[in-house]
């Protein structure tokens, strides 16, 4: 039996069908506290995997902090399920990351946090995977908006430039490599809006595509999700093993657009007791082409965190196996740089010293701990390095080293602090 407040969504529907209200919330859970950006950080190690380098730019696994964070969504209008709860962690594991689950006051800017928790202070994306999950995306991106009363169509409608100031951050956090993996909810958040003339448009527009519409409520039998013989070469489809049957679905996303540049488009809906969404798409996932320090978007319009709980996690490796390509600044002998790191950041230069050369590096201008890492040929992390410059505490780090061939040596400075704020800091260059 549905209860009141579905009752009068739908009534609304009947009366004003625009297609403003996207899937309701499924599911309930008893609400628990997440781990926090706050807490004592787990040992600072960095990354496993190598990156590469080619015509001067280097490419490899996200690598803008020690500990890639994965962060899954929550809020009144965003399910809590234990399904992305488990996932979360097992893809924080496997990237020898971090779990966080956050909430509409994680993400808009504090006093404490300025950029708010997508972002780290200097623009650069502080989470590595962006978990989406079903519920109301409307109220949710409403109330992220600061609408001023988020569950009325009509102050949606009249205040609808607050959603595009709202998807700023997250945009920004996309195109600079935060991976987004959302179902349901989670994918109208990731689409550029409707088909249908008109309709107000509320989510962050990180794949350019739109939708028809909002798709039917359950009615079970569900739909089996059948993907193309001839790929499954594709990490998805072995994943699905061809076919994933009975498809939780309610309410998502009908009438996908097809033909979007740099679109991966995955399984059709077949069977079942929805006629609706017979030959639709289930599933895309975009990376743009011409941005190669994006991240990238995988997106389904049902739910396969209710029966194909591993389909889901093959979802979200999928968001995150990939290149992107790694910002890296070029110093030489006698310069001197001023930036803002944030917490367990990392950031990246490169210097080409004369060929037995003596080198200084001196990192200076310190509120909290920063730390200085050297290595011959590829970008150093705390795990891998030729040359440590590693203390506790704001005390400027000196390293000098000898550079027997001309290199390159890249540099990074790694934010050993807990400050979401961010920490000053001048790195110079000179001669012992």
């Amino acid at each position: 039996m549905l209860n009141s407040t579905v009752m009068r969504v739908f009534h609304f529907f009947r009366l004003f069908p625009i297609p403003w209200f996207y899937a309701l919330l499924l599911l309930s859970a008893t609400q628990v506290q997440g781990d926090s950006r706050r807490d004592s950080p787990a040992p600072r190690v960095g990354p496993q995997a190598e990156c590469r380098i080619e015509d001067g730019r280097i490419f490899g696994p996200w690598r803008h902090s020690t500990r890639p964070l994965v962060a899954y969504y929550t809020g009144p209008h965003a399910q809590r399920h234990e399904g992305f709860i488990e996932v979360a962690q097992r893809v924080a594991t496997l990237l020898g990351g971090r779990y966080q689950e956050i909430h509409k006051e994680d993400v808009l800017p504090s006093a404490d946090d300025e950029n708010g928790a997508l972002l780290y202070p200097d623009g650069a994306p502080r989470v590595a995977l962006l978990l989406m999950p079903g519920g109301n995306s409307a109220y949710s991106m409403a109330d992220l908006a600061g609408i001023s009363d988020p569950l009325n169509p009509k102050a949606m409608v009249a205040e609808r430039a607050k959603f595009e100031q709202m998807r700023k951050n997250p945009q920004a956090a996309f195109q600079a490599g935060m991976n987004y993996a959302g179902v349901c909810g989670g994918f109208f958040v990731a689409t550029s809006g409707y088909t249908v003339p008109g309709a107000l448009h509320t989510g962050w527009g990180l794949w350019p595509g739109r939708v028809k519409n909002v798709g039917p409520g359950q009615r079970p039998p569900f739909p089996d999700v059948v993907f193309d013989a001839n790929a499954f070469a594709h990490p998805l489809v072995r994943a699905a093993g061809g076919r994933l049957r009975e498809m939780y679905y309610n309410g998502g996303p009908i009438g996908v657009e097809e033909n979007v540049a740099d679109t991966e488009y995955l399984g059709r809906y077949h069977g079942g007791n929805m006629p609706e969404l017979a030959n639709d798409w289930f599933l895309v996932s975009y990376k743009p082409a011409d941005r190669p320090m994006s991240g990238r978007c995988v997106i389904a319009t049902g739910h396969p965190e209710v029966r194909h709980r591993d389909f889901l996690a093959a979802m979200a490796l999928y968001a995150v196996d990939h290149e992107i390509e790694i910002p890296c600044r070029p110093l030489k002998p006698g310069d001197s740089v001023e930036a803002t790191l944030g917490d367990d950041q990392l950031h990246f230069y490169r210097l080409a010293p004369p060929r037995g050369a003596r080198v200084r590096l001196v990192l200076a201008g310190l509120s909290d701990a920063c730390d200085l890492y050297v290595r011959r040929g590829l970008p150093p992390t705390p795990r891998r390095h030729d040359y440590k410059a590693v203390a506790p505490g704001k005390d400027p780090k000196q390293l000098v080293f000898f550079a027997p061939d001309t290199g390159p040596y890249f540099i990074a400075v790694h934010g050993a602090h807990n400050r979401l704020n961010g920490v000053r800091y001048t790195l110079a260059v000179g001669s012992p």
